[in-house]
């Protein structure tokens, strides 16, 4: 090992024990649990479980037992004393739970197995289940959302979150979909089919067609402003260039702005190709557009499949 990669193991370790040492750690007095920082007691033992705070030393899970109340697994009929889960700051401050219609906030959570350790990820969020439905918290307690079936990250840089409700009709089930930012802004209404976000134009467009029922498709900025909407089929969103799909008389992609069709090409399926530029396919003739110039070009199969097997070759 070289000078320089000892020199920074060397300091990645610091690290590592310098932010560990600014992290609560929990430890055991008797029967009960509580939270010590750097050696000195910071919450007095209390509950009857605690797990360890997040790696930024906002948040920790704790439990407590209710004598008297218990449940029985399903599996191995084996009764147990019921626990409820608290989320506490620092300061031994309980997160709350605000639902609609509702005056009083929820503290206390039972039945976290399945997310209970999602608040230690690296993301500044994390998920609470209450009532089988799941809400979005930040790591300084600020709830996020209201509960919906599933919540998941929209895109890599966490900035989005996807939201979803499960529907059912005639034994199809389908995800109605909406769409939140990270500051807990809806951009887009739960009531979509598809969502889609261009990172490279800052938009995010839409598809609506649940259950034979027919919305507009919506093409929305990063705050949730309407900026195009169609009652046809989008298939897909740039800066002031949108393309959607007739099927009637025949099957056709129209291109067009914010204010009119600029042209239409007859097509089956169309494929994103980046920079503005789409490939699309009717039966048997593939053509090329540029979005930005219009300009089409039509590809010669042949010549194109000889070339990706001459790649492939090499």
């Amino acid at each position: 090992m070289s000078t320089r990669q000892i020199f920074h193991t060397i300091i990645l370790c610091l690290l590592t024990v310098c932010l560990h040492a600014q992290v609560p750690q929990p430890f055991v007095s008797g029967t009960k649990w509580g939270y010590k920082l750097n050696g000195k007691v910071l919450i007095a033992p209390q509950y009857d479980t605690a797990f360890p705070f997040d790696n930024t030393g906002s948040i920790a899970m704790a439990g407590i037992n209710y004598k008297g109340r218990t449940e029985i697994n399903q599996l191995t009929g084996e009764e147990k004393q019921q626990t409820d889960y608290v989320f506490i700051n620092r300061n031994n401050t309980r997160l709350g739970l605000g639902r609609k219609g509702f005056a009083d906030s929820v503290t206390a959570f039972s039945a976290q197995q399945e997310l209970h350790l999602n608040y230690l990820s690296a993301s500044l969020v994390f998920k609470i289940l209450y009532q089988q439905k799941v809400w979005l918290f930040n790591k300084h307690g600020k709830q996020l959302s209201e509960g919906y079936d599933n919540i998941y990250a929209a895109d890599t840089d966490g900035r989005f979150f996807m939201t979803e409700t499960y529907s059912e009709r005639d034994k199809e089930v389908v995800r109605i979909k909406g769409l939140i930012d990270s500051s807990g802004r809806t951009i887009v209404n739960c009531e979509k089919k598809h969502i889609r976000i261009n990172a490279a134009d800052s938009i995010i467009y839409t598809c609506s067609a649940i259950f034979n029922r027919r919305l507009s498709d919506d093409v929305f900025d990063y705050r949730g402003k309407l900026i195009y909407s169609n009652k046809n089929h989008l298939e897909f969103a740039a800066k002031d260039l949108y393309i959607y799909k007739l099927y009637e008389p025949k099957e056709v992609f129209m291109v067009a702005n914010n204010t009119k069709d600029l042209y239409g090409i007859e097509g089956q399926h169309i494929y994103d190709l980046k920079h503005k530029k789409m490939l699309i396919v009717d039966r048997d003739t593939w053509v090329f557009v540029n979005l930005q110039t219009g300009k089409r070009q039509k590809v010669d199969q042949e010549a194109f499949w000889t070339l990706c097997y001459k790649l492939v070759e090499r």
